[in-house]
């Protein structure tokens, strides 16, 4: 299982700890972060994505995002930023 998450946000490069799973199944993992350079805490949503996946649902991941990046609400997570894994 991993613990530790490298990722690069804002032109820097950050690497982050796994604190808790807060959701896990077929479809998406969801997980409590927290940086080791700054100690904030995020939220990372991991979305398995293969070759079964139907194209609504690649519409839905894409509508989440592009909707969370216009909200400005205290009681809803801040997006930053998605990207697409190799793995």
């Amino acid at each position: 299982m991993i613990t530790s998450i490298n990722l690069t946000l804002n032109n820097e490069h950050e690497e982050f700890k796994k604190q808790k799973c807060l959701r896990f199944d077929e479809e998406v993992e969801v997980y409590l972060i927290k940086s080791n350079n700054t100690d904030k805490q995020y939220i990372l949503k991991r979305i398995k994505l293969d070759r079964r996946v139907e194209h609504n649902q690649v519409n839905r991941f894409t509508n989440e995002c592009n909707a969370l990046k216009k909200i400005n609400n205290p009681f809803i997570i801040k997006y930053i930023h998605n990207f697409r894994s190799i793995e």
